[in-house]
């Protein structure tokens, strides 16, 4: 599971602190995936929310 800490960790999309509950993942895509570099990683729910990668992650 990503480690989120309020206030320090930053979207992997927009790069922005996260000040709330944040979408996680745990890492679970292999390398060489296209989406390797979003697992283990925190999103906004908002910018998870209209990411165009949405369904393939979900």
């Amino acid at each position: 599971m990503a480690q989120f800490f309020p206030g320090l960790s930053r979207c992997i999309l927009c790069k922005q602190l996260i000040d709330d509950a944040p979408v996680t993942f745990p890492a679970f895509i292999p390398k060489g995936h296209s989406l390797w570099k979003y697992q283990d990683a925190s999103f906004h729910t908002p910018c998870f929310d209209g990411w165009e990668h949405r369904a393939r992650a979900s």
